[in-house]
């Protein structure tokens, strides 16, 4: 049996619940404005990154601005470092949702919810992916960090721009889909 085979059967045996944890994650509305639904999603992220193998998750908070999740796993001399954010961008006009944003639907075979491409449905698949390495090949050899926020950079220079400097975009109203 390949390890290729191996690895598909992992995840082809985790479908239904990969798929569960991402609509869990998409069903919460962590807008920027909301800041009991980010400490919610943060809460989430940090114990998802745990029960994946990121045994040092946890919240980092400066000056009351959201929660910055970091992990680390692995034990190689090289680093793969991910950045992702789990907060979205209002889902106006509601009008233009065939399905309300925050009750994620499957329809067609994917998946349909506010942030579910943008960025929950990418910053979930790498939590998963870092599971499924561990449970058929076991710890990874380069050392992955996760660096989970709520979509702002902290931006050191001379306009002191600091945290909450990154663009956000622009929000729109088009729905997302991941293939399921």
């Amino acid at each position: 049996m390949s390890t290729p085979d191996e690895l598909d059967r992992f995840i082809e045996a985790q479908g239904d619940r990969f798929i569960a944890e991402l609509r869990e994650l998409c069903a919460i509305p962590c807008e920027a404005a909301d800041r009991a639904a980010l400490d919610a999603a943060a809460r989430w992220c940090r114990d998802r990154m745990r029960a994946a193998g990121f045994g040092d998750a946890r919240e980092l908070r400066t000056d009351g601005a959201p929660a910055l999740v970091v992990g680390e796993t692995g034990s190689g001399r090289r680093t793969l470092l991910g950045v992702q954010h789990y907060d979205v961008q209002p889902a106006v006009p509601l009008e233009l949702w065939r399905t309300p944003p925050y009750v994620p639907a499957v329809r067609d075979g994917a998946v349909y919810a506010r942030g579910v491409d943008d960025n929950k449905g990418h910053l979930l698949l790498r939590i998963q992916a870092v599971e499924a390495h561990r449970a058929v090949l076991g710890e990874l050899p380069p050392r992955q960090c996760l660096d989970l926020g709520d979509g702002r950079l902290a931006l050191p220079g001379p306009a002191g721009r600091g945290r909450g400097a990154g663009s956000r975009g622009r929000a729109h109203a088009s729905q997302h889909a991941i293939q399921v």
